[in-house]
């Protein structure tokens, strides 16, 4: 990912009483290079006029703005995350092994205790095998035909 990447994002806020809050993502893409938005920038701005059309009495902002955060996504977002649990996973585990269990009279604290070290193994070796099982922020979104087609939000 370049850093100098720009992130597009079409909003359409809700109305009511919800109309400070963002209800559709119209349209969201990462990761778009500094050219195709100097070439492209009436595109977008004339997609997010036709959803003020459809819309007249709602909120619609395009955002267009530089990935300065290092903001992921997809596979970029998944082999970061994928470290960093690794080692958080990894030193849960060890914490659960070495401490010591004060159990109850019938024996559930250590069962709980079990159960977890064995869900923290299972995730692990998914990780280990390229097996990602959280959510992941999409890359691409474009919803704009449904909205455009659906103008009863």
């Amino acid at each position: 990912m370049n850093p100098l990447n720009y992130i597009i994002k079409i909003n359409l806020y809700g109305k009511g009483d919800t109309e400070h809050q963002v209800d559709k993502v119209v349209y969201y893409r990462y990761d778009f290079p500094y050219m195709m938005i100097y070439r492209w920038r009436w595109y977008f701005e004339y997609i997010a006029a036709l959803v003020k059309v459809h819309y007249p009495h709602r909120k619609v902002e395009l955002i267009i703005e530089q990935n300065s955060e290092g903001y992921l996504a997809g596979q970029d977002y998944i082999e970061k995350k994928t470290k960093s649990l690794l080692s958080s996973l990894r030193s849960q585990l060890t914490r659960l092994e070495k401490g010591v269990v004060q159990d109850d009279l019938f024996n559930t604290v250590a069962e709980k205790n079990e159960a977890k070290k064995e869900r923290i193994r299972k995730e692990i070796a998914d990780l280990e095998s390229g097996v990602f099982t959280r959510w992941v922020p999409s890359t691409y979104k474009n919803i704009v035909k449904e909205i455009l087609n659906n103008s009863n939000l």
